[in-house]
């Protein structure tokens, strides 16, 4: 069973690893998920690309020369954008694919970024592979020396009525069959997706905004939000030993013309973001429980991560520097 087994193995698994506890098996199942789905896709263009090479003897190519680029380049989000040029996939798909597919890379090279919505986003993408299985597989020849059926593999076949190549061919109703009791694997989720990602990015920005508050009443002595903020953005991006580089420090003098120069450096400086833009991502982590498709919400859940990514890493890292420096002094307090 080669095409057939190798679909049909991480598929089966991806949904057994959604019973188990923990967040390895819920970032494994979205892992293997995005196997199928990559490889399907991968396999989908490399029939285009014989398709055109065939359709080109005879008559006028029908892909363009960057469509056959994008096909058999690495790029996944170039391929499956050509498959929904070529109407295999529709856009929806597409862009839950891309989403699914970032946070898969994230959570491979990252370990626990956004760890809290892995399980979710595992179980739609699987929902979405099998779908994919069923209207992208491979025609032709599915079996094969190379791959050997697990035990479970096998009996999802023969539950589906495939004991041999003869009994699949083009039998849509063993695909059909096949593709819900792999379906049927993994358990049923209580609670949705929209609401899964709404929590995640109401999380993250109350984390930032907590984080604000504490940079401001603890190292500013301030209520205002806006100066934390300010001040974290500016520590992040203003070489300050680049511009006291260009004074004496060594003395009075030079240190009162380093003072000047770093508050006319504030004066001038404007910030990435605004805290009213903070709060403008706050509003849209809760919106994002009302959107109606799974994939309109991935996509607005992504955006707004990427939008939030480089201030939050600003502010996380003020946050940590403050905390170290209370540390320090209390354990200076304490005679450490």
């Amino acid at each position: 069973m080669k095409r057939l087994v190798r679909f049909v193995d991480q598929l089966q698994l991806a949904g057994k690893y959604l019973h188990e506890e923990g967040t390895q098996f819920a970032r494994l199942s979205l892992v293997l998920a995005d196997n199928v789905v990559e490889l399907l896709v991968h396999e989908r263009c490399q029939q285009h690309l014989i398709k055109d090479e065939f359709w080109g003897v005879m008559f006028e190519r029908r892909l363009s020369k960057s469509d056959r680029e994008a096909a058999r380049g690495q790029s996944f989000k170039d391929k499956i954008n050509l498959l929904v040029r070529l109407g295999d996939i529709p856009e929806d798909v597409c862009e839950f694919a891309k989403r699914a597919h970032e946070i898969r890379n994230q959570c491979y090279h990252e370990a626990v970024k956004l760890e809290s919505v892995w399980w979710r986003v595992a179980w739609s993408y699987h929902e979405l592979a099998c779908k994919m299985f069923k209207h992208l597989r491979a025609p032709g020849i599915i079996w094969g020396p190379a791959f050997s059926p697990s035990n479970e593999t096998q009996t999802l076949l023969r539950a589906a009525g495939i004991e041999s190549a003869g009994d699949f061919g083009g039998d849509t109703d063993a695909v059909d069959r096949l593709t819900n009791l792999i379906r049927g694997v993994k358990p049923q989720p209580i609670t949705t997706l929209q609401e899964v990602l709404t929590n995640a990015a109401q999380s993250r920005i109350r984390n930032l905004l907590e984080q604000l508050e504490f940079i401001a009443h603890d190292g500013l002595d301030t209520e205002s939000l806006e100066d934390a903020l300010f001040e974290s953005c500016f520590g992040a991006t203003v070489d300050v030993s680049k511009i006291s580089s260009e004074f004496d420090m060594d003395s009075s003098d030079g240190i009162k013309e380093f003072i000047k120069a770093l508050d006319r450096e504030r004066f001038n400086y404007s910030p990435p973001v605004t805290l009213k833009r903070v709060y403008g991502w706050q509003r849209r982590a809760k919106a994002l429980k009302g959107e109606n498709s799974e994939s309109h919400c991935m996509k607005k859940f992504m955006d707004l991560l990427r939008e939030s990514e480089v201030i939050y890493a600003y502010v996380d890292e003020a946050s940590t520097t403050l905390d170290q420096k209370i540390q320090a002094e209390i354990d200076s307090y304490r005679g450490k």
